[in-house]
């Protein structure tokens, strides 16, 4: 018996707002879509469902965010990190090395919005794209086995700690589907409803913002503006050529309280082992872009950011 047919049902848990959340993931990406309450139970039905066991590798992306890798952890599965291109923070097609045994999958993460080509390794059973910031698909995005869409708040559709997954296989989705014991809250459901109902509106608010930044900023060689993107912007990320670089222009805006920080919100401890991860986590730097910013706000970063240029060669 499914969760949403177990008598006595959480009163914190509507299973016709879950439905109608579901629907209109299905609707959007145009197939089958299961929302679970947790990452890690997301990931012990689909482990379950694809009869994966304790010991097994899984190839990921080196920014695979926590829950993932907690939920990896917790089913005894092994995690072998693919490193990134420090540029852009996306891994390569084909994993450079893997492990003796083929793994069982691979998780692709779509980082900041980006849209990471599906891998070419032969050995890999099941592909497996992580979309939380790229909750409706653009051009690249979808042709993954399944997809995952993290709802944390950290992600592009914040509804508490829900997740969705999707897949091509009906019948497999069905089952997935009676794997699960726990819905999320009706909280996570009317948020997450709300936020993809606007999410289209939001998206092209943030391009807009994008846009400007990619035909104003002028860094004179002191930073790399993103050079490929799709439609879809969950951050705006300039990359400079050495940590000190970075620093200084972060402490810049700061000091006109002005945002800025690390691309990513969460500590990623094997990045010593991984030379793109640890250049593009010691070089990048995120700069404000939420829908909310309006054009004067807007125009005064893009200005500090200038006096810092000019600052940084003596120029007053």
């Amino acid at each position: 018996m499914s969760a949403l047919e177990a008598p006595g049902a959480d009163s914190w848990q509507d299973g016709a707002l879950l439905r109608q959340w579901e629907s209109l993931w299905e609707q959007i990406w145009q197939r089958p879509a299961a929302v679970f309450a947790r990452a890690d139970h997301l990931l012990t039905a689909l482990a379950t469902a694809l009869d994966w066991q304790p010991g097994d590798w899984i190839l990921a992306d080196g920014l695979l965010e926590p829950c993932w890798r907690q939920a990896c952890r917790a089913l005894w599965l092994r995690l072998w990190l693919v490193d990134v291109d420090p540029v852009t923070g996306l891994s390569p097609a084909d994993a450079a090395s893997w492990p003796d045994h083929p793994p069982r999958a691979w998780l692709r993460c779509h980082s900041f919005g980006q849209v990471a080509d599906q891998p070419r390794t032969p050995s890999v059973a099941v592909s497996i794209e992580i979309c939380s910031a790229v909750p409706i698909p653009v051009e690249g995005c979808g042709l993954a086995d399944f997809q995952i869409v993290g709802c944390d708040g950290n992600q592009a559709i914040a509804a508490g700690s829900a997740c969705v997954l999707l897949g091509r296989d009906t019948a497999l989705m069905q089952t997935i589907r009676r794997l699960r014991h726990t819905l999320p809250a009706t909280l996570s459901c009317a948020i997450g409803l709300s936020r993809l109902q606007q999410w289209p509106m939001l998206a092209q608010r943030r391009n807009k913002l994008a846009q400007c930044y990619l035909q104003t900023l002028r860094p004179k060689g002191w930073f790399h503006l993103p050079a490929s993107w799709p439609k879809t912007w969950f951050r705006f990320i300039v990359n400079l050529s050495c940590p000190e670089d970075r620093q200084s222009l972060q402490q810049w805006l700061l000091r006109a309280g002005i945002g800025a920080g690390s691309p990513v919100w969460y500590a990623i401890p094997e990045q010593h082992r991984l030379p793109g991860l640890q250049q593009f986590c010691q070089c990048s730097l995120a700069i404000p872009l939420f829908a909310s910013l309006d054009e004067r706000q807007q125009k005064r970063i893009i200005n500090r950011i200038h006096r810092w240029t000019k600052r940084s060669v003596g120029v007053q």
